[in-house]
């Protein structure tokens, strides 16, 4: 009596072409988006940093308002997360 041989498994190569294309591809428009949002990021700090009231503002209180600022966004995602110290 003879056993069957099994057959190689076909590897549809077309679907995994796909897919590492897709996943590529949302890579890069990842990147590009992040890009597009830290240049435009950028340039909103040298648009605020031309105006004479925000410079004084952050010169005069800036070392008040980054702590704040700290703080709150710690706050903020304790809260979020639930964490030890949830509201």
């Amino acid at each position: 009596m003879t056993q069957p041989t099994a057959e190689p498994r076909r590897v549809h190569t077309s679907r995994l072409l796909q897919r590492a294309c897709a996943n590529a591809m949302q890579a890069v428009v990842t990147l590009v988006v992040f890009a597009v949002c830290v240049a435009l990021w950028c340039l909103a700090g040298v648009l605020l940093t031309r105006h004479k009231r925000v410079t004084e503002t952050v010169s005069r209180y800036g070392h008040w308002i980054l702590p704040a600022a700290f703080i709150l966004i710690g706050l903020y995602i304790l809260h979020e997360t639930a964490g030890p110290l949830s509201f």
